[in-house]
């Protein structure tokens, strides 16, 4: 910050300093005064002086410091800049990545190609981008209820299409970052591929790769300890990529350790909403789970909540926390900390749905709150897990209440939910065999 004060005082009118105070005080959560210095910069660029090979840079910023202020046409600007050099690094750099949150991938991926197929010095972003554009368009498809069964069968590189990533892979072979990169793409698809795998009883995932797989997975994980030894990879992105495979590899004390190790190393001056050390967090937080390790679990819980409490909270944090304390049956934290999920968003379903279940192990159904949380769950159901979760949370409390006037009612909801979640049958079957009895 020193360094931008000095520079800014040199040259209070230089937009790219400008820009950088935005983005300084972007990452702080501070969006009131990065538009400030978003709009001076965006007021004080000019084209003068450009020449056309220089002017692509000129209309990439133009259209980033748009985008950052909400402007009508930013887009226009980033394409205009990739028609002069299609290398652009801000245009590369930051467009892709907005497009894959649109969920436009196949333009994405047009873009990224473009750039990889020109001589590039700094071919990075583009490959980084391609990359994730391959993972995230193929993971719609085979995380698909209707496929899941397939893809189990299949292995991690036969549900993405890794093609063009190796070839760009082998074209900048004598580029680490690239080969690091690579490495850490197969990382992500292996861990794609768990959300095909199946939870045990107690919510761990069973793990279920291949054999092939596991020789990938044994692979990398060498990989990773032998760049770290000869210090040629960033030490953070090394050991998450450690705790990830040694997860993966069920070594679950390696995997606190490197997951540890990770979250001490990462520059916390540097973490804003974009850059963190979450993912590695909350492996850690799903490693103390297995071992119901609570102190450690709620150690790290704390300490996430914490670190994000300055930048963008996560109401999903305070929500596993009123959870924890429900586990512990402390009713009235668990509740405290539900309402403070809400100070967050009001309209949160899974926060509603577990405070209709606070009121209901604190005062049973005497407790008019009980109906009204559900039937405010039910507003702000968004998909069929939710819709499923809420009609199962209904079934078991008329199964509780025990009136054999409602028989009839809870097994059309059980069917319901059936319905729902085809996959989730068993389960549903069991509360009728133990709970109704059906008479001819």
């Amino acid at each position: 910050m020193k360094k931008l004060q000095k520079r800014l005082a040199k040259d209070s009118l230089n937009s790219i300093t400008l820009n950088e105070f935005g983005n300084y005080y972007s990452s702080k959560g501070d969006k009131s005064q990065a538009n400030k210095y978003f709009l001076k910069s965006l007021n004080n660029l000019s084209l003068k002086g450009s020449s056309k090979k220089d002017s692509s840079f000129y209309y990439s910023f133009r259209g980033l410091l748009k985008l950052n202020l909400e402007k009508e046409k930013a887009i226009d600007d980033i394409e205009k800049a990739l028609e002069i050099n299609p290398k652009d690094s801000i245009a590369v750099g930051f467009y892709p990545l907005f497009l894959i949150q649109k969920r436009d991938f196949n333009k994405a991926k047009k873009i990224c190609l473009a750039a990889l197929k020109e001589k590039n010095e700094n071919p990075e972003f583009a490959y980084t981008f391609l990359g994730i554009t391959i993972l995230f368009q193929e993971a719609d498809t085979f995380l698909d209820n209707s496929k899941k069964e397939e893809s189990k069968k299949k292995n991690f590189d036969q549900l993405f299409d890794y093609k063009s990533i190796y070839k760009y892979a082998e074209i900048n072979k004598d580029n680490i970052k690239i080969q690091h990169l690579k490495n850490m793409l197969e990382v992500m698809g292996l861990t794609f591929k768990m959300y095909t795998f199946e939870m045990d009883d107690k919510y761990n995932v069973i793990m279920n790769f291949s054999n092939l797989e596991i020789a990938k997975i044994s692979e990398l994980e060498l990989y990773f300890q032998q760049e770290l030894t000869n210090k040629r990879i960033n030490p953070f992105s090394g050991n998450k990529s450690l705790a990830i495979l040694n997860f993966m590899l069920k070594k679950n004390d390696k995997a606190i350790e490197y997951a540890k190790k990770a979250i001490d190393i990462f520059p916390e001056s540097k973490r804003s909403h974009n850059f963190n050390s979450d993912e590695t967090l909350e492996l850690l937080l799903t490693l103390y789970q297995s071992k119901k390790d609570n102190i450690n679990y709620k150690k790290t819980l704390e300490s996430k909540i914490e670190k994000n409490s300055k930048y963008l909270k996560s109401i999903d944090d305070y929500v596993n926390m009123s959870y924890f304390y429900l586990h512990q049956n402390n009713l009235d934290e668990a509740e405290n900390w539900c309402n403070k999920a809400r100070e967050i968003n009001p309209d949160y379903f899974n926060a509603l749905s577990l405070l209709a279940h606070l009121k209901f192990m604190k005062s049973g159904f005497e407790s008019s709150l009980v109906q009204f949380y559900l039937d405010q769950s039910a507003r702000q159901i968004k998909d069929d897990s939710d819709n499923y979760s809420l009609g199962i949370q209904g079934v078991i409390y008329m199964i509780l209440q025990g009136n054999p006037a409602n028989a009839k009612l809870t097994y059309d909801n059980i069917q319901g939910c059936k319905k729902i979640r085809p996959e989730k049958t068993k389960f549903c079957d069991n509360l009728i065999t133990q709970y109704i009895q059906i008479n001819p």
